[in-house]
Order: structure tokens, then C-alpha cells, then sequence
């Protein structure tokens, strides 16, 4: 007897840590099974990677297909110059 566990609307959705990218800058790549909230999990955790350092989110490039996304990043402090363009 075989016995079948479906689990319906379930998806996998994994990150695979924050990488040092260069100065202030790093990378971060997720998948999810289904297709539509990587982008989401990646920029999410990249933002509390950032503000658990006591520093600023800022995207610098984000790209994806299917259900991966990977996003380059900097962590800057309040007062760093990049923070006032990025706003304008």
C-alpha cells in the first residue's frame, strides 16, 4: 500500500546567503517553486541583511527568470552621498 502526501499551495522558497560583492556591496540569490515571490523574498532579506548592520538597503541590479531572482546590493550608512541620489 502505497500512501500519497500532496500539499496543495505549498511552494519552496529558499535564499542562499548574503555574499560579499565588493565595497559596501554584496549578493544575494532565492528561488521559490512558484514562480512569482523571489524577487519579493530576495529584496526582503537583502533589506533586513542591511538593517541589521545598521545601514541603508539600496539595489544596484536585480534579474530573474522562472522562479530565481538575484540581486546585487549595497549597505550604506545615513549620511553616505549615495542615499540622497538614490532618492531623487
Amino acid at each position: 500500500m502505497f500512501v500519497f502526501l500532496v500539499l496543495a499551495g505549498c511552494a519552496a522558497t529558499e535564499t542562499y546567503g548574503v555574499l560579499p560583492f565588493g565595497p559596501d556591496t554584496y549578493r544575494l540569490r532565492g528561488e521559490d517553486t512558484k514562480k512569482y515571490k523571489a524577487d519579493n523574498l530576495v529584496i526582503d532579506e537583502a533589506t533586513k541583511y542591511c538593517e541589521s548592520i545598521n545601514k541603508h538597503f539600496i539595489p544596484v541590479q536585480g534579474s530573474g527568470s522562472g522562479g530565481s531572482y538575484s540581486l546585487i546590493f549595497k549597505c550604506l550608512d545615513e549620511g553616505d552621498p549615495a542615499l540622497k541620489s538614490s532618492t531623487n
